[in-house]
């Protein structure tokens, strides 16, 4: 009798199975040909994306269900995402986004995602005079940092279930055109390909990048794994690197000067600990260099 219900639960089980992958070729098949419109979802999405910044406009192009491979299988994408402010002024822009909702604020009847993902935005990250650190979207807007800000305080404010941004667990940016401005060595740079994760933590956030780093004609690998520390408002951050030559960055500005003479490609790590206003507590450093003058 046992015998029987157990080869029973194991047909079933393997129906379920062979069902399910039947559905997703299926799905695979049916979106092959092109993605699939959820138009009617675009005011949702619209309302939910709002509630980051009240006074921000949120608008879209479009939503679509789209086959994005084996391993993320189907996926809802926004395309085409732009948060207005005043007079219409662009504050953020993103060519696509993906959404991941929870199950659990389905069943309470809310559309909350659990994890957004931007693909190929434009960023920018301003190191002012001071000390201080400014990241925001790179367009005309004169405060583009204020809408990942928000996306930043959604990640450190305690859940409430209440609330839509509350089940946001995950924020992921894939392709990041990422422009790296330094006011106080009068310099810029950039990493057209940076990858960027930021994820809810029990004391704050962590977080990783990863990047090729563009210095005139010279590539460098570099990443970048931290955490902040809502109580104490502190970033504790450690910076891979490989293939670094520091005469590259001589050019960009005169206070770097100093490293035209070094031709030695350098690797290693760098740590540090950085309060909210830029001030660095605390700076240690591992670094090795290759055959060089």
């Amino acid at each position: 009798m046992i015998k029987r219900v157990i080869r029973g639960v194991v047909h079933l089980l393997g129906g379920l199975g062979a069902g399910l992958a039947i559905m997703m070729v299926l799905s695979a098949w049916k979106l092959s040909s092109g993605p699939i419109s959820l138009a009617f979802l675009s005011p949702y999405v619209e309302s939910t994306l709002a509630t980051f910044h009240k006074s921000l406009r949120i608008r879209l192009d479009d939503t679509i269900l789209t086959w994005a491979g084996w391993e993320r299988a189907l996926d809802i994408r926004v395309i085409n995402v732009r948060a207005l402010g005043e007079g219409d002024t662009l504050i953020a822009s993103v060519p696509e986004l993906s959404l991941s909702f929870s199950a659990k604020a389905l069943i309470k009847g809310m559309i909350a995602p659990k994890s957004i993902e931007m693909f190929r935005p434009s960023l920018k990250v301003v190191r002012h005079r001071d000390g201080s650190l400014e990241v925001g979207f790179n367009t005309e807007g004169t405060n583009s940092e204020e809408f990942l800000q928000q996306m930043f305080a959604v990640l450190l404010q305690k859940p409430n279930p209440s609330h839509p941004m509350s089940y946001l667990s995950r924020v992921s940016i894939f392709d990041a055109n990422l422009q790296v401005v330094d006011q106080s060595l009068q310099t810029s740079w950039r990493a057209p390909n940076a990858q960027i994760q930021l994820l809810r933590g029990a004391n704050g956030i962590t977080g990783n990048v990863t990047m090729d780093l563009l210095v005139g004609d010279t590539k460098a690998n570099v990443s970048v794994l931290g955490e902040y520390l809502e109580a104490e408002r502190r970033f504790d951050l450690g910076i891979d690197f490989n293939e670094v030559m520091p005469a590259a960055f001589a050019k960009l500005s005169p206070e770097l000067s100093a490293l035209a003479g070094i031709e030695v490609p350098l690797q290693g790590t760098l740590t540090f600990s950085m309060m909210g206003d830029g001030t660095v507590e605390s700076f240690g450093f591992d670094v090795a260099g290759s055959k060089g003058a």
